[in-house]
């Protein structure tokens, strides 16, 4: 996986969750904790959005046509992340 940016400084989980909180109109890629250094994933491109979007559909279709409930798909924060 490409990396666009790691810092050199270490973050504690705190830390790292006010940084994103602060910088979040600015992040366009995946943020993680790795090792305390923050690690940045460049946004995915359209042929991975276009498989992701296949399968959503057809994982709902199904589970729509028996019943089960539903499907959505959504980009969770951080900090609800670990709620």
């Amino acid at each position: 996986m490409q990396t666009a940016f790691r810092s050199e400084e270490r973050f504690t989980q705190a830390e790292f969750f006010d940084w994103v909180e602060e910088n979040r109109r600015y992040l366009h890629g995946r943020c993680e904790l790795v090792g305390g250094q923050i690690v940045m994933t460049p946004p995915a491109g359209f042929p991975h959005e276009s498989v992701i979007t296949r399968l959503v559909l057809a994982i709902g279709n199904h589970i729509a046509d028996v019943g089960l409930g539903q499907v959505a798909r959504f980009e969770r924060r951080l900090r609800d992340a670990l709620r």
